[in-house]
């Protein structure tokens, strides 16, 4: 079974290869709903409540999307798979 830092790098690469640069990629703004300077590591606010959480959790996977920019689709597929394997 996979953990969750392995899963959130799958959708990195999942994403990256699928759709390209995320967005606010190359000007660092977040998309809506998403604080700025999210990372891939998250952005933790403290609160323990559970809209919190889901905001968290939506910052890191489009931090390890982010992540990935630049990567081709083709660097992200072979990651994919290495990762599986």
């Amino acid at each position: 079974m996979l953990q969750p830092e392995e899963m959130l790098r799958l959708y990195g690469l999942y994403k990256q290869a699928k759709f390209g640069n995320a967005p606010g990629a190359t000007n660092g703004a977040a998309p809506n709903g998403l604080k700025n300077g999210a990372t891939a590591n998250g952005a933790a606010n403290g609160a323990a409540n559970g809209a919190s959480h889901a905001a968290s959790k939506s910052e890191r996977k489009w931090g390890e999307w982010r992540r990935r920019s630049g990567c081709s689709a083709e660097e992200c597929k072979e990651g994919y798979v290495a990762k599986l394997e």
